[in-house]
């Protein structure tokens, strides 16, 4: 028995990868399982290596796994791009009418398509596949036949008919394996639900965080991967007084939350890093007129435009630093757990020095601020650390004159050494010669 079952789809987008995995996921939740899913694919409507995996387990899932107990390929570039991370023991299950194997080991050959068809729904390859890994995995096909039952039933003339054939597409692929012997360790019976459970995407759970923490008014511009939290804004947030603008650029949507900002409404837009590139004079503005907002930046991989439908969380930097000095922030990334957190509350502004406005201002972490991902405190406006380096840069600063002459203060120069000691006045005493030694 184990409490683990790590399975990824390999093959070539539009052959139904990420359904696959989701699916699987979400049959294995609606019977008590911890579930979680990643996907990766090209930016394009069909077509290039797409694949994603589906982590199911008896105990709270905090990271995708490690080495894979099932792997299934629907080509052969994906089985060589994929085969070196099946751990010993595990179990292959490729497309055997795309490619074959001269040694086939742990692995299963599976007429995906052919066995689809014979159900009358060529579509429901996709329960064919799901149906062989439960099989690998010990999961009885009652497990899944519900979650197909609620999953097709959308009201139209044929509802029946398509959920009898993805019931028997499953069957079948779970007949075949079952033919060949080859099984993972089952899968331990599901824990005992305490709670309700649902299964939710980051940019889902994101929203729904806001808007209970009362959102007002949401502006966008779609840019991948973060699209979905304008698709969901525009579905749920609504209500007196509620809005959600879909806008014609970047600048526009930090602009317009702005100006709603300033209007007492709590605000929120999202983008991805070319778009938050573009916010930076907005955010500056938005610092100086002390206007609340929230800006999420759902990071996508490489630099310039970079990989528009990958996700990537190694650039803290750009959410720190993308305005001018002397505004810092918080900037809050995923720790270990995660909690909920307030929008900013709009509220008088009071009048101060800026170096005491900057310390004490609502609304801003005062002291250092953690950033959990960083894994360690970027010094704030106050800080000793922050003065001392102030303190050093305006005395590099003074020293870097164009005529090259060094115009610190004699008494600066004298502590370091590089300037001559000072003369006595005329008619001062003056200090005993120290005696020679002999």
């Amino acid at each position: 028995m184990s409490t683990d079952l790590i399975v990824r789809f390999a093959g070539e987008g539009g052959q139904g990868q990420v359904t696959a995995a989701e699916g699987l996921a979400e049959a294995a939740a609606r019977v008590g399982y911890h579930v979680q899913t990643y996907a990766t694919y090209p930016s394009q409507i069909k077509g290039g290596p797409t694949w994603a995996q589906t982590r199911i387990s008896t105990e709270p899932i905090l990271h995708d796994g490690d080495a894979l107990d099932v792997l299934v390929v629907l080509n052969r570039e994906a089985y060589e791009d994929h085969i070196a991370e099946l751990r010993d023991g595990g179990v292959l299950v490729y497309n055997a009418e795309d490619f074959e194997l001269e040694s086939n080991g742990n692995a299963i050959g599976l007429a995906v398509d052919e066995l689809a068809r014979s159900t009358g729904n060529p579509r429901a390859a996709n329960m064919v596949v799901i149906g062989a890994v439960a099989a690998l995995g010990g999961m009885p096909p009652d497990y899944f036949e519900d979650f197909i039952t609620v999953r097709f039933t959308r009201g139209r003339p044929n509802d029946e008919q398509i959920i009898t054939a993805n019931i028997q597409a499953l069957g079948l692929g779970f007949d075949e394996v079952t033919k060949t012997g080859f099984k993972v360790a089952d899968l331990d019976d599901p824990p005992e639900e305490t709670h309700p459970r649902v299964v939710i995407k980051g940019n889902d759970a994101l929203s729904l965080g806001a808007i209970t923490a009362g959102l007002d008014v949401f502006v966008g511009y779609p840019i991948s991967p973060a699209t979905t939290i304008l698709v969901f804004m525009e579905g749920n947030l609504h209500g007196e007084d509620k809005a959600v603008v879909q806008a014609t650029s970047e600048i526009e949507s930090i602009s317009t939350i702005i100006g709603a900002g300033f209007a007492g409404k709590k605000t929120m837009t999202s983008t991805a890093g070319p778009g938050f590139s573009l916010m930076g004079e907005g955010l500056g503005f938005a610092w100086m007129a002390e206007i609340p907002c929230v800006i999420v930046d759902v990071q996508r991989g490489g630099p310039a435009t970079g990989l528009p439908t990958k996700t990537e969380q190694s650039g803290p930097p750009p959410p720190l630093h993308p305005r001018p000095p002397a505004t810092p922030r918080p900037a809050p990334a995923q720790d270990r757990a995660v909690r909920p957190a307030r929008l900013p509350q709009p509220g008088p502004r009071r009048h101060a020095p800026p170096g005491h406005r900057a310390r004490h201002r609502r609304g801003v972490l005062q002291g250092r601020h953690h950033v959990p991902q960083l894994g360690r405190a970027v010094p704030g406006p106050g800080d000793p650390a922050d003065r001392d380096a102030d303190r050093r840069a305006r005395a590099g600063h003074r020293a870097a004159r164009p005529d090259g002459v060094d115009h610190r203060g004699p008494h600066r120069l004298r502590r370091l050494g590089r300037h001559p000691p000072r003369r006595p006045r005329a008619g001062a005493p003056q200090p005993a010669a120290t005696p020679a030694r002999s």
